[in-house]
């Protein structure tokens, strides 16, 4: 293990236990979504392809499901206005 993350370790264990757990989960998302290129993804076989994607919608799923602030963007009012044609 390398010096900075024994850091990281010992500054976390001062945190409370929810706040650990966030953390430990945001590392462990942070791992399992490590960022492929296009072109590696494209040079995979189909089906590789197919599961990186639905984890992938899974993933986006929770968030949107959990995060709801992306609703009140679309929550304005609709403005209608008239354009004059020539």
């Amino acid at each position: 293990m390398t010096q900075l993350l024994e850091q990281a370790f010992a500054a976390a264990s001062a945190l409370s236990q929810p706040e650990q757990d966030a953390i430990a989960h945001e590392i462990l998302q942070k791992i399992k979504s490590r960022k492929i290129s296009r072109k590696a993804l494209l040079k995979m076989p189909l089906e590789s392809r197919r599961q990186i994607l639905a984890k992938q919608a899974e993933q986006m799923l929770e968030h949107y499901q959990q995060n709801t602030e992306w609703k009140e963007l679309g929550a304005g009012d609709i403005l209608e206005y008239d354009r004059e044609t020539k």
